[in-house]
């Protein structure tokens, strides 16, 4: 039987030229803390929406209940 490896033709890198001389690039540490504020103020509003869905909901359980039972008047 053969000693030859089975390989795929795929590409490699070369770890030691190849990736030592990528350069990554990073935006500035202002934007950086600029849209992490975004996010957070994202995460704090998508909160209140999920909230105030919640609530919606709620008053509409509540008015549907009290309509079927003839307590609702307008």
């Amino acid at each position: 039987m053969s000693k030859a490896k089975k390989a795929v033709n795929q590409a490699s890198i070369n770890q030691g030229g190849d990736v030592k001389s990528l350069e990554i690039l990073l935006p500035p540490i202002e934007l950086q803390n600029n849209f992490a504020k975004i996010i957070q103020l994202m995460d704090v509003l998508h909160k209140k929406i999920i909230h105030s869905e919640k609530n919606s909901a709620d008053l509409v359980r509540y008015l549907m209940s009290k309509a079927f039972i003839g307590e609702l008047t307008i």
